[in-house]
């Protein structure tokens, strides 16, 4: 699954893998990679059934329907 934000975008892979790229300047992309070009695994820790990204947002619920947010 894929989602975008206004500068940044979030992919969802079939392992429940949320992996984000593009503007990271309020901390959107919820990891501290510079590149916006190659998407980096999101920080969380468990795997994702869902993500959200709107604005400088994001939102990643896990298989435990745990809310994980990030960004402004």
């Amino acid at each position: 699954s894929i989602s975008l934000g206004s500068h940044h975008s979030l992919v969802l892979n079939h392992e429940g893998k949320a992996m984000s790229f593009g503007n990271r300047e309020l901390g959107q992309l919820g990891h501290s990679h510079s590149s916006k070009e190659i998407p980096f695994p999101v920080s969380i820790h468990s795997k994702v059934k869902s993500i959200h990204g709107f604005g400088d947002t994001s939102i990643s619920i896990n298989l435990n329907s745990v809310v994980f947010s990030y960004g402004s």
